[in-house]
């Protein structure tokens, strides 16, 4: 015997006309939990018979092979069971049917955001994909930023990101397994809870149009996944076509000390000398943290004058983060900004990022180099995490 139910669903309004084929307990468990908020109106068909499922295709709306929806049935006992569009089907002994739809992923119809970049796509292939830009350009803004990023760029390969709120009020993970990897052309990878993504690279003149496309979830509006969506890609906008060439370096270390201590920690001046001492025993800096503010990174050299670069500070949120661009170099008492050694300067970014853990701090440092400089920073960088960690850490009861 088979029973049947038309369900329908207009911004999250549920309407079943026929349940009354169905045990009250099925009608009131589909009026209740099928009312969170799907944005556009469709029919759904359930078919049961002798306890399997069947779903078929719904209009304005895409079929997967690997349907993610689950439907826990709680079937009587002696029924069939199978998986039909990839859905789970458990058994149990009830003497009653039960549906429940909460964790319903219904194939709805995906959304497109695009952007348009004045770079290659070879280019911006590169910067896309690069764990140490990851961490610079995906976010929405400001509020937001990722510490730590992995990617594994083939076919089975996983990307792995971790986004937080910079307040460390909030945070997730981000994990994707690729299907297609089409350099430099075309990704496309499915989410944890089987939703699809898809980015497009079209070049057009001396520009690339970048699409991407994706499933929405059932948690948030849909209008709301979309602006957040295209903010990142906005943002990956704005670092990519600011970019300058320049090696981007990661690096990352936990240290036991709450993040807005450790900030102030690291800009004390005699601090600020023993970690930096790994760059230059002379190292210092002269001028302030306020943002639009300039510092200089001096060291000083046999004769007494200083040498190193100029900075502005871009953005300074107290224990949170700090952004810094390199504006040239400084000889003596002059800022030089023109000419080939100061130019490779030029645009180059230095970010502190310190996320709350429960052991105290993840700081994150992501540091532009220019490349003939890149070996030597490579080996430094990670001695003078090692001294910030020793300052902090040996002042812990």
């Amino acid at each position: 015997m088979a029973v049947a139910a038309f369900v329908f669903l207009r911004t999250g309004a549920v309407v079943a006309p026929e349940l009354d084929t169905f045990p009250a307990a099925v009608g009131c468990c589909l009026a209740g939990e099928f009312a969170f908020a799907l944005r556009t109106g469709f029919c759904l068909l359930v078919v049961i018979t002798r306890g399997v499922v069947e779903l078929p295709d719904l209009a304005g709306f895409e079929k997967r092979k690997q349907h993610t929806a689950k439907i826990r049935i709680l079937a009587r006992s002696g029924f069939g069971l199978r998986t039909t569009y990839g859905l789970k089907l458990h058994r149990s002994y009830e003497e009653k049917l039960y549906i429940s739809v909460k964790t319903i992923y219904m194939s709805m119809a995906p959304i497109t955001v695009s952007v348009r970049v004045q770079l290659p796509p070879q280019q911006l292939w590169k910067l896309w994909n690069d764990p140490a830009q990851i961490v610079r350009w995906n976010a929405a803004n400001d509020d937001w930023h990722t510490p730590e990023a992995a990617n594994d760029l083939r076919v089975g390969g996983k990307l792995q990101t971790r986004m937080e709120a910079r307040d460390g009020s909030f945070g997730f993970d981000f994990e994707a397994v690729y299907e297609v990897v089409d350099a430099p052309n075309r990704l496309v990878y499915r989410l944890g809870d089987g939703r699809s993504v898809e980015l497009e690279l079209h070049a057009e003149g001396h520009e690339t149009v970048l699409m991407q496309r994706f499933e929405p979830e059932n948690e948030f509006p849909v209008e709301l996944q979309q602006q957040g969506w295209q903010a990142i890609l906005d943002n990956f906008k704005r670092w990519a076509e600011a970019y300058t060439g320049a090696t981007a370096v990661h690096f990352a270390q936990e240290i036991r000390m709450a993040p807005a201590a450790l900030a102030e920690l690291m800009l004390q001046e005699l601090p600020y000398r023993y970690w930096t001492a790994v760059f230059d025993p002379t190292s210092h800096y002269v001028g302030d943290w306020k943002e639009g503010s300039t510092v200089d990174f001096l060291c000083t050299l046999p004769n007494g004058a200083n040498r190193g670069t100029r900075a502005r500070v871009v953005a300074f949120r107290p224990g949170q983060y700090i952004r810094l661009v390199h504006q040239g170099l400084i000889e003596g008492d002059t800022f030089i900004n023109t000419g080939a050694e100061a130019e490779v300067w030029l645009g180059l970014n230095e970010i502190y990022s310190f996320s709350p853990r429960e052991y105290g701090c993840l700081l994150t440092i992501d540091v532009d180099v220019p490349h003939q400089y890149a070996d030597y920073l490579m080996t430094q960088w990670p001695l003078a995490l090692a001294r910030i960690r020793e300052l902090a850490e040996t002042q812990i009861p």
